[in-house]
């Protein structure tokens, strides 16, 4: 843990920064580069994972927009999957959504095939089951991968919509975090929806009426 004297940071480039820590040794610093595209300030923590790499925590002042009465306008926002909202006056939020999420699941349906054929193989050729266990089972480089699609659907998705809403509003919108009852589809159409019906788009218009001062309404759908 250092504090703002402890260390020091400079920008590179646009999206990298170096960041001097103080070391083991009096008058010797320690020089990390880091993809950042802020200049990191205040207290920070250095932490060593379990899977080798180093993260920086730090924290990050943004202003809270506090609303000054009820808001005037009324915006209703319907979730799809093709685009991640659609609004009531017809325009597309995070559109080519779909795109991204079918993507990503078919990469992890086709790769998780393949890990079972390999665990298959492994099985019946003790010989070479530790090197297989070993080079091509591991989680590591599937975790880090799966993380990176993660944030950059959540990018993708919060950027459209900090565009799109910047005023307070009233917004109304549909709960889908919970399966619909009654809907008979596809297992490879669950997969794709597995993302979206998690919550991923309900938490990102709830972090952005946050910002902007808006008030949220969740209309929750009931079959006839």
């Amino acid at each position: 843990m250092y504090q703002g004297g402890g260390y020091s940071c400079k920008r590179l480039t646009r999206n990298t920064i170096q960041l001097e820590v103080a070391g083991l040794i009096k008058g010797k610093r320690i020089t990390l580069k880091l993809r950042c595209r802020h200049i990191i300030k205040g207290q920070i923590r250095l932490i060593r994972t379990t899977l080798g790499t180093l993260e920086i925590h730090c924290t990050r002042s943004k202003p809270l927009v506090l609303p000054h009465g009820l808001p005037t306008q009324k915006l209703g926002i319907d979730k799809g999957y093709t685009e991640g909202f659609y609004t009531c006056d017809g325009t597309k939020i995070a559109s080519g959504l779909g795109k991204l999420l079918t993507a990503k699941t078919n990469r992890i349906t086709h790769t998780n095939c393949n890990r079972y054929r390999l665990f298959a193989h492994a099985q019946s050729k003790p010989s070479k089951s530790a090197t297989i266990l070993k080079n091509n089972l591991g989680h590591k480089v599937k975790s880090r991968r799966l993380h990176r699609e993660k944030a950059t659907i959540q990018n993708f998705i919060r950027f459209d919509l900090r565009r799109s809403i910047t005023t307070a509003v009233e917004i109304f919108c549909e709960d889908l975090t919970q399966p619909l009852t009654g809907k008979q589809q596809a297992k490879h159409i669950n997969r794709k929806l597995n993302q979206w019906m998690k919550g991923e788009l309900q938490a990102s218009i709830e972090k952005i009426s946050l910002e902007t001062g808006s008030t949220l309404s969740v209309l929750t759908y009931s079959p006839p």
